[in-house]
C-alpha cells in the first residue's frame, strides 16, 4: 500500500466514522458498530478491496496509534471522584464481567479451532479472549448518555467498561509480553510486568505532573495533546515500559488536572496572601465576618466556629490561625481540596482543630468522630457558636465522597445546639455554605432547619 492509499483510506475512515457518530444521534446505534462493519465489507471476507498484507507495512503504526488513543480515551472515561466513590463495587463487577466474558470468547475460539477448523494454541485464544472480553466503553458511555441513566448507576457502569477496556489492553499486552520474551515462570512472569508496568506508570504520572505543575500547555488542543502523549510513549518504551500503560495514567492525571491543581495550590497556599484571595466558590468569608462582627460589635471574648462543609474551610482557618479569641473546628474530606486541613494544623494558640476524614466515610464514622470535637468545645467554653453549614458531605453529592445520608444532618445539628445550650444559653446561627446536589441539599437543608427551630 502506497503512501497515497494509506493517507485515502485513513481520512475515508475518518469521514465515515464522523458521519457514524451523527447517525447514532439519530439511532442510538454505536458509531463503532458501523466502523466493525465496515472493515468487514472492504475486507477479504466481505468485497475484498483490501488483505492483511496489504495492510502489512502500515498495520503497526495505525494499531499502535489506534491503541494510543483508545486506552487515553478510556482514562478519560475514569473520573477520580467516580473512581474514589464507585471503585470497589465497580471492580467487582469488572472482574466478575471480564473473567467471565474472557472463559467464554476464549473457549468458543480454541473449541471451533481445534475441533472444527486447523487448530490453535491456548496462547492464541486466551489472546483473543482477552482481547474481546466485556463491552467496551465505546459502546457503553454514548448508549448510557442516550438513555440518561444518572447518579451513581452512571457512575458504577461507565466506570465499569472504562476498567473493563483497561483490563483488555492489559490482560492482552501481558501476554503478548510473556509469549514475546518466553518468561513463562509465575515468579518471573509477575515480576517483569511489575517493572514493566512500574516504568509506565512513573513516566505517566511524571508527564501528568509535569502537564499540571509548568502549565505549558493552559490552553492545550487536541493536536499538542496527541503529540505530547505520543511523546511519553516513545519515553516510555525507550525506558523499557509499556507505552499504552504510561498513556492510561497520563489520561488519568490530564482528566483530573482541576482537582489534582486545585489540592496542589491548597497545599502551597499558606500566607497571609490567602485571606486576600478567592478559591473554591468563595469570594466574601461570610463565617469570617459574622465572628469579627460579635468580637468587635458585641465585645465578645470567644467564638467558636464549626465546619461541617465537606471542604476544608483554608480561609477561614488562616484568618483566625493567630486568634486565641476565636476556635476553629473543621470536619472534612483529607486529603481533599483545597489540600489543607491536616490533623497537625492547631492554630498558633491551639486554637484549631482539623478532624480529616477519608473518602468513603460513612454517617455512624462522621459521627463519631465529633466526640473529640465536642470535647474540644466544652474545654473552650465559647460565648457564640457559627455553624458553617455546607451539605456537600451528603453520599449523593457530586463532588466529594463521604457518604451522609440527609436525615444525619438533623442528629449532627441536634447534638450541637444540645451543647451550645450548655455552653452559651443555645447562641447559635447557621450560614449555608456547600451542596451540588439540588435534592441531596433540599433534604438536608429541611432537616437541618427543622433541628435549628426545635
Amino acid at each position: 500500500m502506497n503512501v497515497n492509499t494509506a493517507l485515502l483510506a485513513f481520512s475515508l475512515i475518518a469521514i465515515f466514522g464522523f458521519l457514524s457518530e451523527a447517525l447514532f444521534r439519530r439511532t442510538n446505534i454505536p458509531d463503532v458498530l458501523f466502523l466493525i462493519i465496515l472493515g468487514f465489507l472492504i475486507g477479504p471476507n466481505g468485497f475484498g478491496y483490501t488483505s492483511p498484507e496489504d495492510l502489512a507495512s502500515v498495520a503497526p503504526v495505525f494499531t499502535t496509534f489506534t491503541l494510543l488513543i483508545l486506552i487515553f480515551d478510556g482514562a478519560f472515561n475514569i473520573n477520580l471522584s467516580s473512581l474514589i466513590r464507585e471503585f470497589s463495587s465497580s471492580l467487582i463487577l469488572t472482574i466478575y464481567n471480564f473473567v467471565i466474558s474472557t472463559i467464554v470468547v476464549g473457549g468458543t475460539f480454541y473449541y471451533i479451532h481445534q475441533y472444527h477448523l486447523d487448530g490453535t494454541t491456548m496462547m492464541a485464544s486466551m489472546i483473543i479472549g482477552f482481547s474481546l472480553a466485556g463491552v467496551s466503553s465505546s459502546f457503553v458511555i454514548p448508549i448510557l448518555s442516550q438513555i440518561r441513566v444518572g447518579g451513581k448507576l452512571f457512575s458504577r457502569l461507565a466506570l465499569e467498561s472504562a476498567l473493563t477496556d483497561v483490563f483488555c489492553i492489559v490482560a492482552t499486552l501481558s501476554v503478548i509480553e510473556v509469549y514475546i520474551t518466553g518468561i513463562f515462570g509465575v515468579q518471573k512472569t509477575l515480576t517483569y510486568l511489575i517493572e514493566l508496568f512500574a516504568i509506565a506508570g512513573f513516566i505517566g504520572v511524571l508527564g501528568g505532573i509535569i502537564w499540571i505543575v509548568i502549565r505549558v500547555f493552559e490552553e492545550q488542543n487536541y493536536i499538542i495533546t496527541i503529540a505530547y502523549l505520543i511523546l511519553i510513549y516513545l519515553a516510555t518504551e525507550y525506558f523499557g515500559g509499556n507505552g499504552p500503560i504510561a498513556a492510561l495514567f497520563l489520561g488519568l492525571i490530564l482528566n483530573n488536572s482541576k482537582q489534582l491543581s486545585s489540592i496542589k495550590e491548597g497545599i502551597l497556599s499558606r500566607s497571609v496572601a490567602e485571606k486576600q484571595k478567592a478559591m473554591g466558590f468563595c469570594v466574601y468569608n461570610n463565617i469570617a465576618v459574622g465572628a469579627y462582627y460579635l468580637l468587635e460589635k458585641y465585645n465578645l471574648k470567644k467564638v467558636a466556629i464549626i465546619d461541617f462543609d465537606v471542604h476544608h474551610g483554608n480561609g477561614t482557618q488562616n484568618i483566625f490561625y493567630d486568634n486565641e479569641k476565636v476556635l476553629y473546628i473543621s470536619s472534612h474530606q483529607y486529603p481533599y481540596y483545597p489540600g489543607s486541613g491536616a490533623a497537625n494544623e492547631k492554630g498558633n494558640k491551639d486554637n484549631v482543630l482539623n478532624v480529616p476524614l477519608s473518602a468513603g466515610t460513612q454517617s455512624h464514622e462522621f459521627l463519631n468522630a465529633y466526640d473529640s470535637i465536642f470535647k474540644k468545645l466544652k474545654a473552650f467554653k465559647p460565648e457564640f457558636i457559627l455553624l458553617s453549614a455546607g451539605f456537600d458531605a451528603h453520599k449523593d453529592d457530586p463532588l466529594a465522597q463521604i457518604n451522609l445520608e440527609s436525615k444525619d444532618y438533623y442528629t449532627l445539628t441536634k447534638r450541637i445546639l444540645t451543647l451550645a445550650k450548655e455552653l452559651c444559653d443555645g447562641k447559635v446561627v447557621s450560614i449555608l455554605e456547600g451542596g451540588y446536589d439540588l435534592n441531596a441539599l433540599k433534604e438536608s437543608v429541611d432537616y437541618h432547619v427543622k433541628s435549628l427551630l426545635e
